[in-house]
């Protein structure tokens, strides 16, 4: 579930608003699942995962409540939905197997953001709620290169992405992330580069922001994990 309390600006554990141009997004990260101490390091340098097993160790949970943020789960149709229900809240889903810091992430998406502000990609070197690095397409039809330090997102670079009809994404983005460089590639071949200073470490996984109005729902296939040393 996206479960997690609301914090106000001042709050000891709050964070910060972020603008990325006409998107004011708040770093407020949900974490999904903490999966890591049960399950083991992937063999020979790459997990794959094409969701056809529900039971292949990604957080698979509805929302049953009014105090759960969101959902994240498997489909009947053998694919991943990230669905969040609170306003400007980051959903994270930490892949089940995790490779370290200097990775190539790869997942199919299928983005619809409604008339909001929603986006969904892949993050990496997930370190806390307030820090981490991404790969975002936003419904606007921009897939952007990001940083979240201390709680701020910084958006770093940017480019269109393909839109199947208004408000949604269709493609397939691979994120690297790879010394203090960040990449991010679409299937429609855009390549987007930026540097982000900060640990190499950290976990990978999936990402989704959303407004309840708008009706943001992101599903993922086909996910891949690589490490690149």
């Amino acid at each position: 579930h996206f479960c997690v309390q609301h914090r106000e600006p001042g709050d000891s554990a709050g964070t910060a608003s972020a603008s990325m141009h006409t998107h004011p997004f708040i770093a407020r990260s949900l974490l999904l699942g903490t999966l890591m101490s049960t399950v083991p390091l992937a063999q020979a340098g790459r997990f794959q995962d094409d969701f056809s097993d529900s039971n292949s160790g990604w957080a698979h949970a509805a929302a049953t409540s009014h105090q759960h943020r969101g959902f994240a789960v498997y489909t009947d149709s053998a694919k991943y939905q990230m669905t969040p229900v609170q306003d400007d809240t980051f959903g994270f889903a930490p892949a089940p197997r995790q490779l370290g810091g200097e990775v190539s992430v790869n997942a199919d998406l299928f983005l619809y953001a409604g008339v909001g502000r929603g986006g969904a990609g892949l993050a990496c070197r997930y370190r806390n709620p307030a820090n981490f690095d991404a790969a975002l397409a936003r419904g606007d039809g921009t897939l952007v290169l990001m940083r979240v330090r201390e709680g701020k997102a910084e958006m770093l670079a940017g480019g269109p992405v393909e839109s199947v009809i208004p408000g949604s994404v269709d493609t397939r983005i691979e994120l690297r992330c790879s010394g203090d460089r960040l990449s991010a590639r679409t299937r429609e071949g855009l390549v987007i580069e930026a540097a982000s200073a900060g640990p190499a470490e950290g976990q990978s996984g999936l990402l989704v922001i959303g407004e309840a109005a708008a009706g943001t729902s992101a599903v993922f296939d086909n996910f891949e994990l690589r490490a690149l040393k």
